[in-house]
């Protein structure tokens, strides 16, 4: 398929000279997305009767769009035929022939139309646009520290002056010759150290610049894209975004992005042999490495990798009739567990041994950790949440709301609250100032936790986890036959989401994209009417509601 543009570049395309694809002396007015075809006012006429469900936009919509996603066509290169199949072995879309040819004896080959559907809405591009972002950031930082590299230039440059011209004015006119050598040999070496500085800006610079652009392809990929053409336009844009990082890492490797120091090291003689010295020092420049973390790239690990290792054993020592409703795991691995049914937080020592009870005001039906030994705790009964330091087993906030909390998250510095009977998630700080809203489009929510920009909750109800973005607009939903009762939720290093199955009496595994799933433990293991879990590093704490066993694990994911 070819367009007749005169220039190449979409920001700097004259719409005037766009012409229709089929009437090539007709002016085009819009683009069909899914034809890939521009449309003049006849053609967009007939097209519009006969195909009213297919998206066009209009020229100076068309004129931004990512020249990735115009460069990708529907129909194969080599065969001019639909891409109809994927296969995962290679990565690649494939039409019909292509599968019988070369892809017949793959094993992971699916149809096309299984990746696509909806796929602005799925992990990848959401992950994408992350990574653009954070890379955009830590860009923008590396050039603001460059840029402050340079003032600090200038002023050591200012401060070894001033060193020379104390020096100076302690010796006699011997040194007048050797002052003048050593100011000149100092301006030739800052004009070369802010050479290098200017170079990083430069260099720094035009990388910001290409993840921008990369940035706003992404944004129009999302909003005007096919679900086709974002898929094929990630897959462009996800190899430039790992080009620009190796880059990036490689730069910072081999020091060209650093942190330039000048430094006077003066004549170890200079002061008792006057006639001797020949030079009062000399000039430097000193590279130290920037601190600013480019992020790798991390392996994926497949579910299938994930397995779980028993650590120890918890007898939780409550009253009577316990019902736990959130654990968490503390710094040298002592675990609290939080009793509903006793407005109780019970505390175990790193030996599982019980260290103490601390009675609460109200029935508390999850918890959070904030920092080191300060904890977030829902009490479901008195419509607050309280934050506790249990190094004094001291209250150091209460915060009323206006509902039942239910369950808490703590993330990105924000505490994550929802409620029994509202499809409304408070993001807030400790002090309860609310910073947003987040309208989940769902009811009957259990547990709600944040992971980046993505909100995962499980409904025991429905017996689904769904996923939501920020905005909270569905990304995907999970369900299981073993998916029974599901609980809290929780979510590991490599992404993992694990989730107790209270009415199956299981803890599952799913990935992050809701597409597989693995049981962990089941009956056999002592999960009975599993509730909470917690997280901590590699470590797994699973707890049973009512019979008040609780379980550590290694959280193991094989090579």
């Amino acid at each position: 398929m070819q367009f007749c543009i005169l220039q190449s570049d979409a920001m700097e395309r004259d719409m005037s000279k766009i012409f229709c694809s089929t009437h090539e002396h007709r002016s085009g007015i819009v683009w069909c997305m899914e034809c890939e075809k521009i449309l003049c006012t006849k053609c967009r006429q007939r097209h519009d009767k006969a195909l009213a469900e297919h998206t066009s936009m209009g020229l100076s919509e068309y004129v931004q769009f990512p020249k990735c996603a115009l460069a990708m066509h529907n129909l194969c290169e080599s065969h001019d035929q639909q891409l109809e199949m994927f296969c995962q072995d290679h990565n690649t879309p494939c039409c019909m022939k292509c599968y019988k040819n070369d892809h017949e004896l793959c094993k992971e080959v699916s149809f096309l139309q299984t990746f696509v559907k909806d796929f602005k809405q799925t992990t990848p591009l959401i992950d994408l646009m992350h990574k653009v972002q954070e890379l955009s950031h830590i860009l923008e930082s590396l050039i603001k520290d460059t840029n402050k590299n340079c003032e600090n230039l200038y002023s050591r440059k200012s401060s070894i002056l001033r060193e020379i011209a104390n020096l100076r004015q302690s010796l006699n006119e011997h040194f007048d010759k050797l002052e003048k050598e050593i100011v000149e040999d100092l301006n030739v070496k800052y004009s070369e150290a802010r050479r290098n500085t200017n170079e990083q800006i430069s260099l720094l610079g035009d990388k910001n610049v290409e993840l921008k652009r990369i940035d706003m392809d992404l944004s129009f990929l999302n909003q005007y894209a096919t679900d086709l053409q974002a898929f094929l336009g990630v897959r462009i844009l996800s190899k430039q975004v790992e080009d620009d990082q190796m880059d990036l890492q490689s730069l910072q490797k081999d020091k060209k992005i650093c942190e330039v120091d000048l430094e006077l090291t003066m004549g170890p003689k200079f002061l008792s042999i006057l006639k001797e010295v020949k030079s009062l020092g000399t000039i430097s420049i000193q590279s130290k490495p920037n601190n600013s973390i480019i992020p790798t790239e991390k392996k994926t690990r497949m579910i299938t990798q994930l397995n779980l290792k028993r650590r120890k054993y918890i007898k939780i020592k409550s009253k009577q009739n316990m019902v736990i409703t959130g654990c968490a795991i503390l710094p040298g691995l002592q675990t609290v567990f939080a009793d509903f049914q006793n407005s109780l937080l019970v505390i175990h020592n790193i030996d599982g041994t019980h260290n103490r009870n601390i009675k609460l005001c109200g029935q508390p039906s999850d918890m959070a950790v904030v920092a080191d030994y300060m904890i977030v705790v829902t009490l479901w009964s008195l419509n607050v949440f309280v934050v506790l330091d249990l190094r004094e087993d001291k209250e150091i906030r209460k915060v009323q709301m206006k509902e039942n909390c239910y369950s808490v998250d703590f993330c990105n510095d924000k505490i994550l609250v929802s409620f029994e009977k509202s499809k409304i998630v408070h993001i807030m700080d400790i002090f309860g100032n609310v910073s947003r809203n987040i309208q989940i489009p769902t009811p009957n929510l259990s547990y709600v936790v944040q992971k980046e920009n993505m909100l995962l909750c499980s409904n025991r109800n429905e017996n689904k986890v769904t996923c939501f973005t920020e905005f909270g607009k569905l990304s995907w939903t999970f369900q299981h036959e073993l998916l029974s009762e599901p609980h809290q939720i929780a979510i590991d290093s490599n992404r993992f989401l694990y989730v107790t199955c209270h009415g199956s009496d299981t803890v599952m595994a799913i990935c992050s994209d809701g597409q597989s799933s693995k049981i962990l433990l089941d009956s056999d293991d002592g999960i009975i009417n599993p509730s909470a879990l917690h997280i901590h590093k590699d470590i797994l704490l699973v707890c049973n509601s009512l019979s008040g066993d609780a379980h550590l694990y290694d959280i193991i994911c094989d090579q």
